[in-house]
């Protein structure tokens, strides 16, 4: 009994290896123990009428051992006392009432355990219990606190659109299987600090009115909480997402109250290494939720999103809602100083406007008058339109996205955040791109009077001054080096560039042709973009 003391009732004769110590019929574990028996001393105890039942205002079955337990819309006017009792077969409290507590601690279920629509008007414990197969709470109703502390749901846990009006404690909680809160409702504070949740958790459409806490709980599958709405603070303090993090159309309505801190933290020694957060946030308004030391999903060499990954999908969302969605977030990394957080989320809306089908370069189509629309289309360009470009087929959709200015814009530079891609573009327009091109276009020395030195100290006079890989390669008679007269004209050529770049008025060489000239007005316009991209990169990066 709860009292520790000897229930009185007769001792039920039973195998030793059933029941190591003498108990009676209602504590017995004998499976061939009489049930009719057992369920009127159950009658009797619900009436009043049990002359073992102590104390008066209990209903006490403390250590029972329940061959069944048919409890369907049953009233317990009194406290109920379940703890330590083991439900062999199925346990139906389905539409029950509790008046009084209800005490389930260290209850064993061993087969389905029914509460759907049961009502606890006072507090609900359920501290220790061990559901073995599936937990069916949808759409009960705690008036009061309940406790599920250390509880362990082997199979399905559901707990739909089930009413939690005062706070719900599911500290150390065990999710073996599904756990189902989706439609729930908790009207105050909601404890699932510790959880571990092995398989899905729905919280889909759930409510916290007051604050939530998911501090140091482990999602090792797909976390949902889309549509679900946080009034009050939401707090994911070294909360662990192995997968997929979904609140798409969560509602925050205090932003500023919802904290991500240390989510997927770098795991203790011997333990698998950790997994960046994939979040899903389409439709959601981020604007003031604090992101602090978050491990995020960066499969690359930025931030990435669940939603982008998603785009693959066969319900894919649109490019420009996941753009919306990194908007949000670099306004929040930036006003928390997390610079290097809001480049790589600028980059990912600079990539969902690249990939977006709509900014294609032959989309074009779309976006002009119907008459002429509908004549270019009926011709060779329209099929030829349908039939490669417009993100229909692979190689459409290839050149769609890279036949652009936004991916000369990624290569150059990142899309204007990484200084290091931008420096060595810089480097290779200087030192290797224009060299080689005015190299093969040819130049000549500027000064007329020098027109008839030779290439190379080593060669003879030519008659034509000019300095090309052509003339470099060509063979002059012996003694000739071809290495030494290719290592003078890629330094030549060096030079004509470097002179051209930094606007000097007197020359050493000029462009020989109308194509080394072209070469030289081209050179200007990369230079000065890309010094631009460069410059745009430094501060962006190092800005405070």
């Amino acid at each position: 009994m709860s009292d520790e003391e000897p229930c009185g009732r007769p001792i039920h004769p039973a195998p030793s290896d059933l029941d190591p110590e003498p108990v009676c019929l209602m504590h017995s574990r004998d499976p061939e123990k009489d049930k009719p028996l057992f369920r009127q001393e159950i009658d009797a105890i619900l009436a009043g009428k049990s002359i073992y039942n102590r104390p008066k205002d209990t209903f006490e079955f403390t250590r029972f051992v329940f061959p069944e337990a048919n409890f369907s819309f049953a009233m317990f006017t009194q406290n109920a006392d379940f703890s330590r009792a083991t439900f062999t077969q199925n346990a139906a409290f389905s539409a029950a009432k509790f008046t009084q507590n209800a005490d389930f601690s260290g209850a064993t279920f061993t087969q389905n355990a029914d509460f759907t629509g049961a009502t606890f008007t006072q507090n609900a414990a359920f501290t220790m219990a061990t559901f073995t197969q599936n937990a069916a709470f949808t759409m009960a109703t705690f008036t009061q606190n309940s406790f599920f502390l250390d509880a362990t749901f082997t199979q399905v846990a559901d707990f739909s659109h089930a009413t939690f009006t005062q706070n719900a404690n599911f500290f150390g909680a065990k999710f073996t299987h599904n756990a189902n809160f989706s439609g729930a409702t908790f009207t105050h504070d909601a404890f699932f600090l510790a959880a571990t949740f092995t398989q899905d958790a729905n919280f889909s459409r759930a409510t916290f009115t007051q604050d939530a806490y998911f501090g140091d709980a482990t999602f090792t599958h797909d976390a949902d909480f889309s549509g679900a709405t946080f009034t009050e603070r939401g707090y994911f303090f070294l909360t662990s997402f192995r997968q997929v993090a979904d609140f798409r159309a969560a509602t925050f309505e205090k932003p500023n109250r919802i904290l991500f801190h240390r989510v997927n933290e770098e795991p203790p020694p011997g333990m698998p290494a950790p997994v960046g957060m994939k979040a899903r946030f389409l439709n959601c308004l981020l604007d003031g939720v604090r992101f602090e030391d978050v491990h995020w999903h960066t499969p690359g060499s930025r931030l990435v999103l669940q939603d982008e990954l998603d785009l693959e999908s066969k319900k894919p969302p649109t490019h420009e809602l996941v753009a919306d969605v990194y908007r949000r977030l670099v306004n929040n990394f930036e006003r928390a100083r997390q610079y290097e957080l809001a480049e790589q989320c600028v980059v990912g809306e600079m990539e969902m406007r690249r990939l977006n089908p709509q900014n294609f370069l032959f989309s074009w189509p779309s976006r002009i008058s119907p008459f002429f629309r509908r004549w270019i289309r009926s011709g060779f360009l329209g099929w030829l339109l349908r039939r490669f470009y417009q993100g229909r087929r692979w190689f459409g959709k290839w050149l769609g996205r890279h036949l652009s200015f936004l991916y000369v814009y990624r290569a150059l530079s990142m899309y204007g955040s990484s200084y290091a891609r931008a420096l060595i573009w810089l480097a290779l327009f200087l030192l290797v791109l224009f060299p080689l091109l005015f190299a093969w276009s040819g130049i000549r020395p500027a000064d007329p009077a020098s027109a008839g030195r030779q290439v190379t100290p080593r060669f003879a006079p030519l008659p034509d001054p000019l300095i090309s890989w052509s003339q470099a390669c060509c063979a002059r008679g012996p003694g000739c080096d071809r290495s030494i007269d290719l290592v003078y004209t890629y330094r030549s050529a060096l030079l004509a560039t470097l002179e051209v770049v930094t606007f000097q008025k007197e020359r050493t060489f000029e462009p020989a042709h109308w194509e080394g000239r072209m070469a030289a007005a081209l050179l200007l316009a990369a230079v000065s973009g890309q010094l631009t991209l460069l410059l745009l990169a430094l501060r962006r990066r190092f800005r405070r």
